[in-house]
């Protein structure tokens, strides 16, 4: 885990530190105001909906963070959800890496058993 070093990105939640006692281990990080998947949640109570715009500033947010987990930390999620961003000043943030993987190198396919599954699918779920 220690690619948490190299996260250094607007839309990646930052990482400060780490401390343990006899039980545990505890991460410290960014502080944000709620989930994407709260905020949604609260709109919809409501009877609201993300205008475009704002759909728009969140989906590219999103797609920066990712860019730079795949890209530079070679990084893949793991488990993205709307209550995996948070937002803070306005900005969406990835957090919670706790499902994070290392992909593979540049060039390669972060997920060898994607065309094992697409023949399985394909065959009515028998594998060759």
């Amino acid at each position: 885990m220690g690619w948490y070093n190299k996260l250094f990105h607007q839309n990646i939640i930052q990482f400060y530190s780490t401390f343990e006692d006899s039980k545990k281990r505890y991460f410290i990080f960014e502080a944000g105001e709620e989930t994407l998947g709260s905020y949604i949640r609260n709109m919809q109570s409501k009877g609201e909906k993300l205008s475009e715009r704002e759909a728009l500033r969140i989906l590219k947010d999103i797609l920066a963070g990712l860019q730079n987990l795949h890209e530079e930390c070679r990084l893949v999620h793991g488990a993205l959800s709307p209550d995996k961003i948070m937002l803070v000043a306005g900005t969406s943030k990835i957090f919670d890496l706790s499902y994070a993987e290392e992909s593979e190198p540049k060039g390669r396919p972060p997920l060898d058993h994607a065309p094992i599954l697409i023949r399985s699918r394909r065959s009515g779920g028998k594998s060759k």
